[in-house]
């Protein structure tokens, strides 16, 4: 048992040393100096994604320029809190209007805000599924392609940073996506 404390101890200060300021500070550097457009009418082998684990982020630039216009996208991409969710797919993430709040802005300004923050063993093929699984996917995704209704008008970019770890090593990916995930506030998703 004392090997066992003493690891989780030792756990405790590598996990301080990958969520350090610094460390969090660089991978958004690294995500959004890497951000490159989306067409949603290409493959995504246009897009040239790594296959390996990673982090990734998606951005948005609304064709809108007000608060009540970001309201009313929530309510159509499905809030957080509504006990509508008919608007919503299965196995699609919400809309948080607060964090949508901490951008608006941005949005005024007609810049990217970040939609959506995710990670993945396989970011070309998790973004894949974000970009154009089918509504009735059981696969939990963003499902953009089949909620033309929603994102019409709206441009999509995307980043991503490779992480070239071990599969046991993947557990600490979270801790990075958590820590981006304060920073970033992404409008899409609550983790």
């Amino acid at each position: 048992m004392k090997d066992l404390i003493k690891n989780l101890n030792l756990l405790s200060e590598i996990k301080a040393t990958i969520t350090n300021l610094k460390s969090i500070q660089n991978c958004e550097k690294r995500l959004r100096n890497s951000i490159k457009d989306i067409n949603l009418n290409e493959k995504i082998d246009q897009l040239n994604l790594s296959d390996q684990a990673g982090i990734y982020f998606i951005e948005a630039l609304f064709p809108f320029k007000t608060k009540e216009d970001l309201d009313k996208f929530g309510c159509k991409w499905g809030k957080s809190g509504t006990k509508d969710k008919s608007t919503l797919p299965k196995n699609t993430t919400r809309f948080y209007s607060k964090k949508a709040d901490n951008h608006i802005q941005s949005i005024c300004d007609g810049q990217y805000i970040p939609f959506y923050l995710g990670k993945s063993m396989n970011i070309k093929s998790r973004i894949n599924t974000h970009l154009f699984s089918n509504a009735d996917d059981t696969t939990f995704s963003l499902k953009l392609l089949s909620r033309p209704e929603v994102i019409e008008g709206i441009k999509f970019r995307v980043g991503y940073v490779v992480l070239d770890i071990n599969n046991d090593a993947y557990f600490g990916v979270e801790l990075i996506e958590k820590e981006l995930r304060k920073r970033l506030n992404p409008i899409i998703g609550k983790q």
